[in-house]
């Protein structure tokens, strides 16, 4: 056995003693330990044993805990991110401020001389690997935003382009489709020729009663064309010129709505 072995039995033992130049000794021989597996003299102090097992257990309690230090760092990432986006509510804050304690209480509170990376060193290479990753994310999404919108003017150039081949198109009553055009990304404008003039339209009341007309001609359309519009987010503008060329009314109906 070593001399660390022999201290765990020699410093717990009654008969124990000390001695300033080799540390512990035998109260009975004088002499420092030197069995091999079993001392035949070991008397167990149960009262220094419970006492060192308190210190034990208060030096653990004082130690920073690495688990509960990355939860609260995990916590503050992820609440934090979801109040920066989406804004405060109980749930988020509340683990939000959890983290925060965990972070605060295992980090710096508590000791953590014993850890290889100092808290702080921990949290600035996390913010930097975060903020890496969302500088990669934004400019994937630019990308993937601007391919999206060139496929959508697309799509919605190619739906213009159908609809003109068709043009004018009378509705009767003297009211005609005269043209179509793609206005952006996500927009297609319809424009018609009516036959009042604008000083004679009661402009909230007619504006009701085509918007309904045009509602209905929706459902003119099979589910598979619609549901292809609201995944493009298209909206549609219904611009009403009356019999002057003068514009009468807008009406836009949005993706959310047909």
């Amino acid at each position: 056995m070593k001399r660390e072995e022999h201290l765990l039995f020699c410093s717990v033992c009654k008969n124990r003693s000390f001695n300033s130049k080799v540390g512990f000794t035998c109260s009975l021989t004088n002499q420092i330990a030197d069995f091999e597996e079993n001392c035949e003299n070991y008397d167990e102090d149960i009262k220094v044993v419970e006492s060192n097992k308190i210190n034990d257990d208060e030096l653990k309690s004082k130690k920073g805990n690495k688990f509960s230090f990355g939860i609260g760092l995990f916590f503050i990432l992820v609440y934090g991110i979801t109040i920066f986006t989406k804004g405060f509510d109980i749930k988020t804050s509340v683990f939000f401020a959890l983290g925060i304690y965990f972070v605060w209480q295992n980090g710096f509170v508590k000791d953590t001389s014993m850890w290889r990376f100092k808290p702080i060193k921990i949290i600035l290479i996390v913010t930097a690997s975060t903020i890496c990753l969302f500088i990669i994310i934004f400019l994937l999404r630019i990308q993937n935003s601007g391919s999206n919108d060139s496929s959508k003017k697309d799509f919605l150039r190619e739906l213009a382009n159908k609809a003109k081949t068709s043009l004018p198109m009378d509705l009767g009553n003297g009211d005609s489709i005269i043209d179509v055009n793609a206005v952006n990304s996500n927009t297609l404008k319809y424009e018609y020729k009516i036959q009042y003039s604008t000083d004679s339209i009661e402009s909230q009341e007619i504006k009701s009663e085509y918007k309904k007309v045009l509602m209905e001609r929706f459902k003119s359309f099979d589910n598979k064309t619609l549901n292809s519009w609201r995944k493009s987010k298209i909206n549609f503008i219904h611009e009403f010129k009356d019999s002057e060329g003068k514009i009468a009314f807008n009406i836009l109906i949005k993706s959310g709505e047909y």
